[in-house]
């Protein structure tokens, strides 16, 4: 059993084995003889031995009780010169004695009495959890282990999003070819439309010169002829 498995459940004497979430809270089961299982509903706190710590003078202003139960462990074993039951003095003068920087206006003899309480009692049950304090080479694998699976499950979904990404702007470069090659066309026609029409303005032009010179030679014959007209009548 780990040390995360393990809770004390308020309004419950004792320490319970957590043994999976529910809809409506976790189902436990109590850690002594009886193995009795329940439900510690949402009225119920949870408090999972892994993430209570007690006060002391640290950066962090608290020690969490698993490096205290190491302690307690390494130079005591499971046969502890206190019990619950001892006297406040002798409780704190333990607590000192295991962790010295305690903070001295905030932690009190009940919480000590609890602690020793709850240490004796994974002493019977589960002693291979205390063994465990001792080996934290195993959880720290785990904890390395954790991110590494999350990373490989987030990269595929992160090359994914970057190809889903890389095709609008290939298609956006391909509208803009699109679009150039319908503009350049579009000049084309503009100006071929433009030479048309100048070559026709031109070819107008040059009629319009040739009909007025074929008028002008027209016309002279006409004025000869009136003038022999004349001086023919005149000699007459």
């Amino acid at each position: 059993m780990e040390f995360k498995d393990i809770a004390s459940i308020s309004g419950k004497p004792g320490l319970y084995k957590i043994i999976k979430p529910t809809r409506t809270g976790v189902v436990i089961e109590s850690l002594d003889e009886k193995k009795k299982r329940g439900v510690a509903g949402m009225n119920n706190r949870v408090s999972v031995l892994q993430e209570v710590s007690i006060y002391s003078e640290n950066e962090e202003g608290s020690t969490a009780l698993r490096e205290i139960y190491q302690t307690i462990f390494e130079k005591y074993g499971t046969s502890l010169p206190v019990e619950p039951k001892s006297q406040p003095e002798d409780l704190m003068a333990f607590l000192e004695e295991v962790l010295p920087n305690y903070e001295r206006e905030k932690v009190y003899a009940s919480d000590v009495k609890k602690m020793i309480s709850w240490y004796l009692i994974i002493c019977k049950f589960t002693p291979e959890t205390l063994e465990k304090l001792n080996d934290p080479e195993e959880e720290e694998v785990e904890e390395k282990k954790e991110p590494k699976e999350t990373e490989q499950k987030v990269s595929p979904k992160k090359t994914t999003a970057e190809k889903k990404a890389e095709k609008p702007v290939e298609v956006e470069q391909k509208t803009d070819v699109k679009n150039a090659t319908a503009k350049k066309k579009v000049e084309e026609a503009t100006e071929v439309e433009k030479e048309k029409k100048t070559t026709a303005k031109k070819t107008t032009s040059k009629k319009k010169e040739e009909a007025t010179d074929t008028e002008s030679t027209e016309a002279k014959p006409k004025r000869n002829t009136r003038k022999k007209k004349t001086e023919e009548e005149t000699k007459s």
